[in-house]
């Protein structure tokens, strides 16, 4: 037999063992939301009071999207209650960013990657 085939039926013993072809992972949920400094939902904040309305959706979010005017613009308090709901319920955080548009920009990310 030759090496290549030898390989193969070893890989593909280890892949039957190993569950291989394995299950999917399931999908994950991202929730992304109008920014609130910028004309957004008037009621964006109370979304993470206790007790707010969307207790068994929130179980299935794993990662909340925010603009990077609402981390430099918006309330410190309402921030810091924000920041605190991720963590309590176990929710990432992803901060959207704008496109660089001027040289100034462009330099500045290259001087930042030296």
């Amino acid at each position: 037999m030759s090496r290549c085939v030898r390989y193969f039926a070893a890989l593909l013993l280890f892949s039957i063992g190993a569950g291989w072809p394995a299950r999917a992972a399931e999908p994950q949920v991202w929730i992304s939301s109008n920014d609130p400094t910028y004309g957004g939902a008037a009621d964006f904040w109370q979304m993470f009071v206790p007790d707010a309305p969307w207790q068994s959706a929130k179980q299935h979010v794993a990662v909340f999207s925010i603009d990077q005017n609402l981390v430099t613009n918006g309330p410190p308090d309402k921030l810091r209650q924000f920041y605190a709901f991720l963590k309590q319920n176990h929710i990432a955080l992803a901060i959207g960013i704008g496109m660089l548009t001027g040289n100034e920009q462009w330099e500045a990310c290259r001087r930042l990657r030296r």
